[in-house]
């Protein structure tokens, strides 16, 4: 039998034009190794607008793809996929698993938990994960080559603090996050807010880009991992609150509750107007 030919396209990572493998955002050994049902945001969007009952946590009516490998693509070239897999996936999947055994031990109604490692982990690995499945979901790049350097050499440690910032939170589904560059504005302040996230049970993680002057992200600002050698290892702690993704707008963390109030006072708004 022969081997399924892998798609030719530009990998995420390097930018070169090369055969494609699959990668799975997060990592499979962080629990991403199941059959998935993937919905896009054009597709949900599309069914919120052709039914203005429908809520934005039900996926039920979408359409979707159905992947037997788990929540991913074809995002990187074999050699990139390969070496950040190396060298910061494994560490990766090591934090997850600290913080799955960390919330197994807390009351059903926990709104956060504060995490320590009970062993050393190795802090810029993790991070650097992190940023490479921004860039996974991310089809044409955040366009910063520095950024690009800073992953593909895993002794690097330039990084960008006072443009990148990364938060991290428990995720609370049910709606998972994989999403690229979003920029939402706020029409009454003039606030323009630029983000990427990867939410995947059990953590969250929000790249908050150029972050506003009074604009406080929700979440625990984990960016300090950067200020670690790539052999240096830490015991960390920090406190992760737990945060509902009900929408497919990235850093948006309403209850239902709080999404159905904000439905209704807009039919509300829209009928007096009519009046």
């Amino acid at each position: 039998m022969s081997k399924k030919r892998l798609p030719i396209g530009r990998c995420r990572l390097c930018g070169k034009e090369l055969p494609l493998t699959f990668e799975h955002v997060p990592p499979h050994r962080a629990g991403n190794s199941g059959k998935v049902r993937q919905v896009s945001g054009d597709n949900l969007f599309q069914t919120l607008r052709d039914d203005n009952s429908h809520m934005p946590w039900d996926i039920s009516k979408c359409h979707s793809k159905e992947s037997q490998k788990g929540k991913g693509g074809y995002f990187l070239c074999q050699s990139c996929n390969n070496n950040t897999g190396e060298w910061y996936a494994k560490e990766y999947v090591r934090f997850v698993r600290g913080i799955i055994a960390c919330i197994q031990n807390v009351d059903a109604g926990y709104t956060g938990v504060q995490f320590e490692s009970v062993a050393p982990i190795y802090p810029l690995r993790v991070f650097k994960q992190i940023m490479v499945m921004m860039l996974d979901v991310n089809p044409h790049g955040l366009n910063d080559e520095k950024l690009v350097q800073f992953l593909l050499n895993k002794e690097d440690r330039e990084f960008n603090k006072e443009k990148y910032q990364v938060y991290a939170y428990l995720y609370d589904g049910p709606v998972e996050r994989l999403n690229g560059l979003m920029v939402q504005a706020n029409i009454l302040t003039g606030m323009i807010i630029t983000t990427s996230e990867v939410a995947s049970w059990p953590i969250g993680f929000t790249l908050y880009i150029d972050l506003p002057e009074g604009y406080s992200p929700k979440g625990c600002n984990i960016t300090n991992m950067v200020d670690y050698n790539y052999d240096d290892q830490a015991m960390v702690s920090f406190y992760l609150p737990r945060l509902e993704g009900n929408t497919m707008i990235s850093a948006d963390f309403r209850t239902k509750s709080e999404i159905v109030s904000t439905i209704e006072s807009n039919k509300n708004t829209v009928g007096e107007e009519v009046k």
